[in-house]
């Protein structure tokens, strides 16, 4: 049982907290003198997305460094119905893709 709840700790604590929110993201960044990683995905149409999520994101190198120095958001634009960010979250991340993305390119950091 030990050791089992060992390996659900590793697993919880070795993922970038990402977070969903722009505003609660900007200001989380400023409070914590930290940058904003906003990184574009279509986390169930784009392969290489898919690929930077699984290679990079989950690298433990880069989760050391992004919690030390970064405040990631992840604008998903995933196109399966069922995985749709709810309506407030759709809306910001059309906003963010018209300011910072505005030629559609995926991934897009």
């Amino acid at each position: 049982m030990k050791n089992l709840l060992f390996i659900a700790l590793v697993a919880i604590s070795s993922t970038i907290p990402w977070e969903q929110n722009f505003e609660t993201a900007q200001k989380n960044a400023k409070e914590q003198h930290k940058l904003i990683l906003l990184n574009f995905s279509g986390s169930d149409w784009c392969g290489p997305c898919i690929r930077m999520h699984s290679e990079i994101f989950a690298d433990q190198g880069f989760i050391k460094m992004a919690t030390a120095n970064l405040v990631m958001i992840n604008a998903d634009f995933p196109r399966n119905k069922k995985k749709q960010p709810a309506e407030p979250i759709k809306k910001q991340n059309e906003m963010l893709a018209d300011k910072y993305n505005p030629l559609g390119k995926f991934p897009y950091t």
